[in-house]
């Protein structure tokens, strides 16, 4: 029987009859609150699903045809479409180079480079140059791009416009690549430069080593909504932890490993790690702040000792030569990682494994995205919450395993959907859920 048009819904002991445009109902179930209409379309001859959620005498409707179904999975991603190149224009202002241990303090005319991976307690000075700009320089800024892992100066001085860019030997596609090591070197390259300057300048610096450029597909990205320019003299000065922590986190992804320590500013991880074990996340937030206080200097350029004389108690008298201050950037996004997802319970076979999701989140971070989230073995996932509550999240599972999910306790069911089929499944939140290889998304998350 063929019906033209949507003409009545109505439910009889539990029982729900839909009457729908152009098709026939062939067979009606109710378990529960979860209700599957089985409809066929004569003109195709495709089997579709439509789902009723009953909740409180009201409906929600989700028809999906096999072909539409693929269609919108195909579509469904989350993405940050933020970029994270913060910037300062004021002179000798301190950053860091990426993928390196090397920092830099860049004025209009002169170069000075320090080396992080010690500490005595302050960094040595490696190397210093001079570049042969006349003042005075207009609109002078200090760009640290985390997209392309590089930093890019540029200004207007009395001979004309000028733009460089610093970054590690061992990353540059440019000419200046060479075939012997040089994983101890950087290169300042010209982009836009008055003709009396050097088109290039490599430096040597001894002693200080570089870690492998990361594909940009390996490095997780994480957004809490902020869209305002990230001057970093203005960031510095709101101290609103939705602003830092994203380039924290970031940067923290493109610097080498270093030995870990407790001495110095460092000492303030504990409180950090204190507050993520309880789950308190004022307690967090107030430690984060602190460490961010006494622990950066300029653009995120990481200190062991209270540089500013902020009246932080701190024990520089245990930093030795092998601690170096990068561990606060390093270790900082490991923290952050924890506070988001945190896989926990994990043996060598994944066996009882478990991935908590917003364990200890910040009641300033309400919203935002978690991209390209890796799990180790069990696989990688993306994620979105807002209003404080887990929206949906896309999970790749690298192999066939058993998995639990656990996700804020007011949260109680949610479904589960895989890309390959559009039969979707009602499960509860904290058991354990057996995952093929394959990509599944959860979302429909209820109270």
């Amino acid at each position: 029987m063929i019906i033209s048009y949507i003409f009545a819904t109505f439910t009889i002991a539990s029982i729900s009859i839909v009457a729908l445009s152009y098709m026939s109902a062939m067979l009606i179930l109710s378990p529960g609150s979860l209700t599957y209409i089985y409809f066929f379309q004569p003109s195709f001859f495709e089997l579709s699903v439509l789902y009723l959620y009953r909740r409180r005498c009201r409906y929600r409707f989700d028809c999906y045809c096999p072909s539409a179904f693929m269609e919108k999975v195909s579509n469904m991603q989350i993405k940050i479409a933020e970029r994270f190149r913060p910037f300062v224009h004021i002179p000798g202002v301190q950053c860091v180079l990426p993928f390196t241990t090397l920092c830099f303090q860049i004025y209009p005319a002169f170069i000075r480079v320090f080396d992080l991976s010690t500490s005595t307690p302050i960094p040595s000075m490696i190397a210093e140059f001079p570049l042969s700009i006349q003042g005075p320089v207009h609109g002078f800024t200090v760009q640290q791009d985390l997209e392309k892992g590089h930093l890019k100066v540029w200004g207007d001085s009395a001979q004309g416009f000028f733009r460089y860019r610093i970054e590690s030997k061992s990353g540059s596609k440019s000419k200046f690549k060479s075939e012997t090591d040089c994983s101890k070197e950087f290169v300042l390259i010209s982009e836009k430069m008055p003709e009396v300057l050097p088109k290039a300048y490599c430096g040597i610096s001894a002693g200080v080593t570089c870690c492998e450029s990361a594909e940009p597909n390996a490095i997780e990205r994480l957004s809490f909504g902020v869209t305002k320019k990230a001057d970093w003299v203005l960031v510095s000065r709101r101290i609103i932890l939705a602003e830092i922590l994203p380039f924290w986190f970031r940067l923290g992804q493109m610097i080498p490993a270093v030995l870990p320590h407790s001495s110095g500013s460092a000492v303030l991880f504990d409180h950090i790690q204190e507050a993520l074990t309880q789950q308190n996340s004022l307690g967090l937030a107030s430690a984060l702040r602190h460490l961010f206080f006494v622990g950066f200097e300029g653009l995120l350029s990481p200190t062991l000792i209270d540089s500013m004389h902020q009246g932080f108690s701190l024990p520089t008298d245990q930093i030795e030569s092998a601690h170096s201050p990068l561990l606060l950037l390093t270790k900082g996004a490991q923290m952050i990682k924890q506070m988001l997802a945190a896989v926990n319970n994990c043996a060598e076979d994944n066996a009882n494994a478990a991935v908590d999701i917003l364990p200890c989140l910040l009641p300033e971070l309400h919203a935002g995205r978690y991209c390209d989230v890796q799990l180790g073995s069990i696989g990688k996932l993306d994620l979105e919450w807002t209003k404080k509550q887990t929206r949906r999240i896309i999970f790749h599972s690298a192999k066939e395993q058993t998995l639990t999910f656990n996700f804020q306790k007011d949260l109680k069911s949610f479904r589960l959907r895989n890309a390959v089929t559009p039969v979707a499944s009602l499960k509860t939140c904290g058991k354990p859920i057996v995952f093929a290889t394959g990509t599944y998304f959860l979302d429909n998350f209820e109270r």
